[in-house]
């Protein structure tokens, strides 16, 4: 039978979530948001066709659980997305400055790069609280992967004033970051191979691992991750 997600089924050999050559398209579209809206769009038409064992059935409580993982990774993606854009959005864009003698250079716009990054630190920890109870897999290997690279950055993390607590949650000291070099957050956070746009990454897939078994539940009030089998959730 021919589904929205391939010939073989929901996840079937020739879904879109199959082939290893399409790996980064799959993990970017994540990230824009498209399979959220392709899971949606399933989800809705689909009917719900037998009886599942009570013991399975997801209480409300799991439902809050998974709804507060999927907005709080929403808040990260959003705040990483923040630093990494591009132009005259970005906040790592030069200003003139000028000096008591009326000289006018180029500099950082401190401020607003603090701000912004502050901004992230608190939406990192946010993921890190509302995904404590949370069970789902794919939630749960993405947090670890994202804290994972934090520690791998921690060196650089602590130059610029920011340190990972034993919670593994991130504290920032305005005052250090604000006396930091700039160019050291901007390689920190802005640009594709950064560390802002890896944990862009993972909290785009926490969002979307959380808000697909959030849906289920929406939808159908039982467990259904859809985990097993797929070679996708391998990938990540």
């Amino acid at each position: 039978m021919s589904t929205l997600f391939g010939n073989s089924g929901m996840f079937g050999s020739s879904s879109i979530f199959s082939g290893n050559s399409s790996i980064l398209s799959d993990w970017a579209n994540i990230r824009s948001g498209n399979y959220k809206k392709l899971m949606k769009a399933y989800y809705a038409k689909t009917k719900e066709t037998s009886d599942t064992d009570s013991s399975s059935k997801k209480t409300k409580e799991d439902e809050k659980t998974l709804t507060a993982a999927e907005s709080s990774a929403q808040g990260l993606k959003k705040a990483a997305d923040a630093l990494l854009a591009t132009g005259n959005k970005s906040v790592f864009k030069k200003v003139d400055t000028k000096d008591a003698d009326g000289n006018v250079t180029q500099e950082y716009d401190t401020d607003k790069i603090y701000n912004a990054v502050n901004k992230f630190v608190q939406n990192y920890n946010d993921v890190l609280s509302s995904t404590e109870k949370t069970i789902n897999s794919g939630v749960s290997n993405n947090k670890a992967s994202m804290i994972s690279a934090t520690e791998a950055k921690e060196s650089l993390l602590n130059e610029i004033g920011i340190t990972i607590k034993s919670d593994n949650s991130l504290e920032i000291d305005k005052e250090a970051f604000q006396k930091a070099d700039m160019s050291k957050v901007e390689a920190l956070f802005s640009g594709n191979s950064s560390y802002g746009y890896q944990t862009s990454l993972r909290a785009a897939l926490i969002d979307y691992h959380a808000g697909r078994e959030a849906d289920t539940y929406n939808r159908f009030g039982n467990y259904n991750s859809y985990n097993s089998g797929t070679n996708f959730n391998s990938w990540f």
